[in-house]
């Protein structure tokens, strides 16, 4: 099944930041998953749960908005947009 995002929290923030993403589907465990900021992924993960993930904003994420995806076995999930500040 595919994931699902319903919410990011913060919604605008700089690279670096720790940010929360919430929704249903994303695995018990982190395994091979990864959560994509535009064409960024993620290179550090805080948390991983079922509903809920914790990582950072990585260095590579362009300002501006950007698609916020989280990819599993079970395919990608929806876009929400964060709002990345110099």
């Amino acid at each position: 099944m595919v994931s699902d995002i319903t919410k990011l929290r913060p919604g605008t923030c700089k690279r670096g930041v720790v940010v929360s993403i919430t929704g249903a589907r994303f695995g018990a465990k982190r395994g091979a998953s990864t959560v994509s900021f535009g064409a960024a992924k993620a290179t550090e993960y805080l948390s991983w749960s079922a509903k809920r993930i914790r990582c950072t904003v990585p260095s590579a994420a362009k300002v501006g908005r950007v698609a916020v995806r989280v990819k599993t076995k079970g395919g990608k999930s929806n876009a929400e947009y964060l709002q990345v500040k110099r």
